[in-house]
């Protein structure tokens, strides 16, 4: 193969694989598996912004979402992450699983050109909201545990993510 015939092939190529949505708009809203995507990656960028080192799993593995570590590697902690599209402060989730020192960061992704909100929270924390939800609906757990704040409590949370005390 001459190196013009490549050259051609690989424009073809670039061309051929490039995004339909190029130069469109973002799309109003994202499917549930995107945004579950975005609110991990958004998640692992504001870590590593704040200085720490942030290691994402492949979606839908068993475990937590994102391992982060000081710079020192002396401390680590596991975060599951839960985003929901829009500003509403509900995240559907399933019964909370610890793996080591674990905490959960809920994403609010909100509009275009909006910064998500993030509320850093620890296990503990949410576990207690789910027993208490499973405590009220102990002989029908049809409907999946809807993770809300008690009130007045979300404010403690947003952008704490001192709270995973790895300084």
């Amino acid at each position: 193969m001459k190196a013009s015939q490549h050259a051609k092939s690989s424009e073809e190529f670039a061309v051929s694989t490039s995004l339909s949505s190029v130069g469109k708009r973002f799309p109003k809203t994202l499917e549930k598996p995107m945004s579950a995507v975005c609110g991990v990656y958004f998640v692992a960028g504001e870590l590593s912004r704040a200085g720490y080192i942030s290691l994402t799993t492949n979606g839908n593995t068993k475990g937590p979402d994102i391992v982060v570590s000081n710079h020192e590697f002396s401390k680590t902690v596991n975060i599951e992450v839960k985003t929901r599209k829009g500003k509403q402060r509900i995240w559907p989730i399933n019964k909370p699983k610890k793996y080591g020192k674990m905490f959960y960061v809920f994403v609010a992704l909100g509009r275009n050109k909006e910064r998500p909100e993030y509320y850093v929270v620890p296990y503990d924390y949410v576990c207690g909201r789910y027993e208490v939800w499973q405590s009220r609906n102990k002989s029908k757990n049809r409907w999946p545990f809807n993770f809300t704040f008690k009130k007045g409590d979300a404010e403690k949370y947003k952008d704490k993510w001192t709270l995973l005390g790895l300084n």
